[in-house]
């Protein structure tokens, strides 16, 4: 299901960002004024440098002295990975889960321009509503001093599935 959709589909093109230049107290005041643990670093020319954790601000709040000199360019670290509109759900999922990241900045394969982000929880919410549109219907196939192989077949789009209850009889 995750081959079939590419990063496009629910990518964030709002993306919270700041420039490298920007100062340590601008930086404070974008975290505790936002609603993401992450913000990404741009050069002038949009292009990502690096992200920064609200973990990587907690340092500026316990070592005042440097805070003043400190600017975004100097505590941003590389993202561990990113990912383009064009890469599908399936790649994603992959990199999030390797990198252990909640949120992937989505670039301009050829340019390294910020275009958006995409989160764990986006991709999630697409294929739960997606699994949902679609009906399966699952299998326990016995045989008689073996083990219980279990299969799930999908349902052709006009079928659905009842429960009944079945007489003892039967």
């Amino acid at each position: 299901l995750l081959q079939a959709f590419t990063v496009s589909v629910v990518m964030r093109r709002e993306v919270p960002v700041l420039a490298e230049t920007t100062t340590s107290a601008e930086i404070v005041e974008h975290f505790l004024g936002g609603s993401l643990p992450v913000c990404f670093v741009i050069d002038d020319q949009q292009r990502l440098r690096g992200e920064i954790s609200i973990h990587d601000v907690k340092a500026l709040f316990q070592e005042q002295t440097l805070g003043t000199l400190v600017i975004a360019g100097d505590l941003c670290h590389p993202c561990l990975a990113t990912v383009t509109e064009d890469d599908t759900l399936a790649r994603c999922l992959e990199l999030l889960v390797s990198t252990e990241q909640e949120y992937l900045p989505v670039v301009a394969a050829d340019t390294v321009v910020l275009q958006g982000i995409v989160s764990y929880r986006d991709l999630l919410q697409l294929y739960n509503r997606e699994i949902l549109h679609q009906e399966y219907l699952g299998l326990d196939l016995r045989i008689r001093g073996q083990a219980t192989v279990r299969q799930d077949v999908q349902l052709p789009h006009d079928y659905t599935v009842t429960i009944l209850m079945v007489p003892e009889w039967c």
